[in-house]
């Protein structure tokens, strides 16, 4: 259920839910009180804090953190009891109390590491006077233990951890706890409710523990897992997982103390990927498809190893939702058997309507699947901080990647090839905001039914730029395919790509670069068409600024703008006034998918871009005059060929012919001779 529902106003109030999720907004997780600030805009006064009851059928409070924090309203000046409520700070809820003058209380305990540590837990004054002496007594597995004469200073609200004692604390042993409070300032306690603390705990985990081979702390993952459930973490946890073949299916679950800082972390032991083999046959249906399931999990990693589904339809190797946030993949292998479909219960990494944060994915190589990446956000509550970075991506059979409703994107330094005949676009990133940015890709794809090699879609933001630059993107296909799509993204900057469009159907729109509406600078890129296709086409007139590119057509279409077409760069400059200073010349690339390129032509020839100071190869550009395009290169010094066939014109008849070629030098020396 919501927890809140629509117009609603959220002030000075008390959620609690015993160490659990909050709730939702809409469909939105509401962790704690921070989500509601952030997720809701609302208010940043409310509190998350047990009210201890009197009973559950008695509903009066004295709680030290509901007193005095409501604000007043008009008309509402009595409690449940008929009580006068304080005009300025009311009490939280519905009973007007006073609170105790000597109350004080165990309240919760500090993680207790393996071996031998000391016991903690929280003492807080909960009354009105200040405290300056107590006794705690306490009993460890029913044991009772040596009573604690605590002295200090507490003021109404404070805490102070109190050491019970040390004691030796076993691996995967549950122990049980009782601690209560007493004679507060040497009298007496004025509400006994809430002296006593009784809880039940496995130590916390820190450290580094061991999975399979000879004498290991652990057999499997999932028994690592359900201690590190249990138990919790104080610090970072290394699994080091021993070289084998490990048929198991993971559900990991919100792990106390796991976070941002402290994470769990599943790595090879040889640190060595195809040594460590963790696989799973899902093959019951859609909700038991994957092989790692992130389940509001926060603090994950998994490092150097093989994760692979091997099921013959359910293939999701990753799954992660309901919160999950700090998720890091490095240097894993992560693959499964699907090579020709489309639906997304084969995708490599499925994720939806997570709605958490932190999402990293870092040199992995991702291997088949109908898509790399499947990550369809919350429209409304969007995952924020999509990291996807130096990772290879082969043969999927659809999308490569994939992403809907995110904020936050880095997509660079990936390699993507796919051949499949059912591959249809690259790289999708579609209705997504904040400082996102896509550079240092090379992408290729070719098959029957590549439509698009990158596919850019809505982007909005008032104070942010989406950045698109030292892309290689090339794309091949009987379609009418289109390499570089743009569909109101607003503001982008497009800077330093070489997009190649290779494919042969050129009856419509295929072309380099398409876009409609937004708000576009281009500059310093190579659009190129080689399939008798458009260098750029526009559909919708956007805010633009476009120059210093190279657009380059081996046919006689060019540009389409808006309904005029232009068949050669001077009637498109004179007829649209921009790319005064861009350039028609193909940029002889080294291949269709290296895209690479020493040309002459376009050395030298871009504007510097503030920020942009390499190129693709991680080279740094030249700073006054750098190249058009990903790629910043140094001419060869000595570099002729013939540029074009002048005599004979086409057509001519077979018979011995007089040749006359073009021959030109590419090189930075000059030639005499050849």
């Amino acid at each position: 259920t919501n927890l809140i529902t629509a117009k609603t106003i959220i002030e000075d109030s008390n959620f609690y839910n015993n160490g659990n999720d909050l709730g939702s907004w809409y469909g939105n997780s509401i962790k704690n009180i921070n989500d509601i600030i952030t997720k809701v805009n609302q208010d940043s006064n409310s509190v998350s804090v047990n009210p201890n009851y009197n009973s559950a059928t008695d509903l009066h409070v004295y709680g030290v953190d509901l007193d005095s924090r409501a604000r007043p309203y008009s008309g509402i000046g009595k409690d449940i009891d008929g009580q006068t409520r304080n005009s300025s700070t009311p009490d939280i809820g519905a009973d007007e109390f006073n609170l105790k003058g000597l109350d004080i209380g165990i309240v919760s305990r500090i993680p207790t590491p393996i071996g031998t540590s000391c016991l903690k837990v929280v003492l807080r004054n909960m009354g009105e006077t200040t405290v300056t002496s107590a006794k705690i007594d306490w009993k460890l597995n029913g044991a009772s233990k040596t009573q604690i004469n605590w002295t200090g200073s507490l003021a109404k609200g404070d805490t102070d951890i109190v050491c019970l004692g040390s004691q030796v604390f076993k691996k995967d042993t549950l122990y049980t706890l009782s601690a209560w409070s007493s004679a507060p300032n040497g009298g007496t306690d004025s509400l006994k409710s809430n002296d006593t603390l009784k809880a039940t705990f496995y130590p916390a985990m820190n450290g580094v523990y061991t999975i399979g081979g000879t004498t290991p702390d652990f057999t499997t993952f999932n028994l690592a897992l359900t201690a590190v459930e249990n138990a919790g973490i104080i610090d970072s946890v290394l699994f080091k997982v021993r070289n084998g073949t490990y048929t198991e299916q993971l559900e990991i679950n919100q792990i106390l103390g796991a976070n941002h800082k402290n994470s769990v972390i599943f790595e090879s032991e040889s640190k060595d990927s195809s040594k460590v083999i963790l696989q799973y046959n899902s093959s019951t249906g859609s909700s038991n498809s994957h092989v790692v399931w992130l389940n509001n999990g926060d603090g994950i990693s998994f490092r150097k190893m093989t994760l692979q589904n091997s099921s013959s339809y359910y293939r999701n190797v990753i799954i992660m939702n309901n919160g999950t946030q700090y998720a890091r993949f490095e240097n894993n292998l992560i693959q499964n058997s699907d090579s020709t479909s489309t639906n997304y219960y084969a995708a490599l990494v499925r994720m939806e309507s997570n709605q958490g944060s932190d999402i990293n994915f870092i040199q992995n190589l991702f291997n088949r699947g109908t898509y790399g990446f499947y990550f369809y956000g919350n429209s409304s509550n969007r995952d924020n901080g999509i990291n996807i970075q130096k990772n290879i991506f082969k043969k999927q059979s659809y999308y490569p990647m994939y992403l809907r409703y995110l904020t936050g994107v880095e997509i660079s330094n990936n390699s993507v090839f796919s051949t499949s005949n059912s591959v249809y676009s690259g790289l999708s990133l579609n209705n997504f905001s904040g400082v996102s940015s896509i550079y240092n890709n090379k992408i290729d794809i070719s098959g029957n039914n590549a439509y698009y090699g990158m596919e850019l879609y809505s982007y909005s933001s008032a104070s942010d730029t989406f950045r698109v630059y030292n892309n290689f993107v090339s794309i091949a296909g009987p379609n009418n395919g289109v390499a570089l799509y743009a569909y109101n993204l607003s503001p982008a900057n497009i800077y330093y790509n070489n997009v190649l469009n290779r494919c042969t159907d050129s009856s419509s729109s295929s072309t380099a670069l398409y876009f409609s509406g937004g708000k576009l600078r281009l500059y310093n890129n190579n659009f190129i068409h080689t399939g008798n296709g458009y260098a750029i086409y526009q559909d919708y007139a956007p805010n633009l600024k476009s120059n210093f590119n190279n657009l380059f057509t081996n046919g006689t279409k060019f540009v389409y703008w808006d309904g005029p077409a232009y068949s050669n760069l001077n009637t498109y400059k004179s007829s649209t006034g921009f790319d005064t200073s861009s350039l028609q010349v193909d940029p002889l690339f080294t291949s269709n998918f290296d895209l690479h390129t020493a040309f002459s032509g376009i050395n030298g020839k871009g504007r510097p871009i503030n920020g942009i100071t390499k190129d693709i190869d991680g080279e740094t550009r030249n700073s006054t005059t750098p190249d058009i395009g990903a790629d910043e290169f140094k001419l060869p010094q000595n570099d002729g060929g013939i540029s074009v066939i002048l005599v004979p014109n086409k057509p001519f008849k077979a018979d011995s012919q007089y040749v006359k070629v073009a021959f030109k030098n590419f090189g930075g020396n000059a030639i005499t001779s050849v």
